[in-house]
């Protein structure tokens, strides 16, 4: 979730007078959802090895339980407490999050999908047996972070593809405090018999201001040295960073830090390719705040899957995914995300992020 460095409260009050109204999807904003799709599986047939594989990354917006877990600061998401969450809008939530999840990717869907904003590993397994995507049969890979609100980064993944062969959860020493932060999610495996390392990340948010750089600087450059390891060992490793950065594909510690490129045809040597930079360049957002978009959601590849024979990036598959049907219906806010809450105020929608996906080809 974004937060900027200052002006958020008073935007949100504004916003909190807004009525909701009721459309397709996740626009709904009635206690009972619309019926979405039939309650059926889809996408059972394997998928052929040799086909092209699909990955994304979705922010799911504080996907959280209704149960008091007392090792964290839960207690909004509790019924009775001011977000009135309740056991109805946390199954409401999960279907409309699997009919997005339903939809990107084509008819096999998602291969690979890293999440961000889970609060455990139960809602994430209330997440894959939805029946929009339950026939998929994602497996998990996830580990509790430090976050002193609980919610961690995740990764689900067809287990016909994708073969964990190692897992991680490496933490990020902040600078300025000893509060925990979201670890980076860390995977190792074979898809398709090829080695593919997979990091999910949730950079800390930009409440805090100058501080909150900082403390995103320290993320860039943890996961960095995970990168470098792996390069180290293997120069042509094949790496996908994907994660909510909380900072945009143009800001310093995407470019400089992790060391970055838009160039796929001519990638430095050492330097990741960032899928997403000619996206927020053109002003495509994966999120919004007071109607500017920013991609602070993104996939970076290493050189071993932007250049070269085998498994590789597909030029110009780097997408968001931002039907309308996951927008704000309000026409002060065109094209923004509708997520589940403005601040007390509850809608209905999905997430205040838009998910995004590529394409990897053998």
């Amino acid at each position: 979730m974004y937060i900027p460095f200052s002006g958020r409260w008073p935007y949100l009050s504004a916003l909190l007078l807004l009525p909701v109204l009721a459309a397709p999807g996740c626009r709904s904003g009635q206690p009972t959802p619309p019926k979405l799709a039939p309650a059926v599986s889809i996408n059972t047939a394997p998928t052929r090895p040799d086909a092209p594989v699909t990955v994304g990354f979705y922010n799911l917006e504080n996907l959280f339980d209704t149960q008091d877990d007392p090792k964290t600061d839960d207690k909004d998401f509790l019924p009775g407490a001011r977000l009135q969450w309740s056991d109805e809008r946390y199954h409401i939530k999960l279907e409309r999050l699997a009919s997005v999840i339903a939809e990107i990717g084509g008819a096999a869907g998602l291969d690979v999908l890293g999440v961000a904003e889970v609060e455990n590993r139960q809602v994430l397994e209330d997440l894959v047996k939805e029946p929009a995507i339950a026939g998929r049969h994602y497996s998990i890979v996830h580990f509790d972070s430090p976050d002193p609100r609980g919610i961690d980064v995740a990764l689900l993944y067809k287990p016909e593809r994708f073969t964990p062969t190692a897992q991680r959860s490496v933490p990020i020493a902040l600078p300025d405090t000893t509060m925990g932060t979201r670890d980076i999610l860390v995977v190792d495996g074979q898809l398709n018999g090829t080695p593919l390392t997979l990091m999910v990340g949730h950079w800390p948010s930009r409440r805090s201001g100058r501080k909150s750089v900082n403390r995103r600087y320290a993320a860039a450059r943890q996961a960095r040295r995970v990168i470098d390891e792996q390069l180290k060992a293997d120069p042509q490793a094949r790496i996908v960073l994907m994660g909510d950065l909380n900072d945009a594909p143009t800001d310093t510690a995407v470019v400089q830090l992790l060391n970055s490129s838009p160039d796929l045809k001519n990638l430095p040597k050492g330097k990741l390719y960032n899928a997403y930079y000619d996206l927020q360049v053109a002003g495509k957002g994966t999120m919004y705040y007071r109607s500017r978009p920013d991609v602070f959601d993104m996939m970076l590849l290493s050189p071993g899957l932007a250049q070269g024979p085998g498994l590789r990036f597909r030029p110009g598959s780097a997408a968001i995914y931002s039907p309308e049907r996951l927008t704000n219906p309000q026409p002060k806010f065109p094209g923004e995300p509708l997520g589940t809450y403005i601040g007390r105020k509850y809608l209905g929608g999905c997430s205040d992020h838009f998910p995004v996906y590529l394409t990897l080809v053998p």
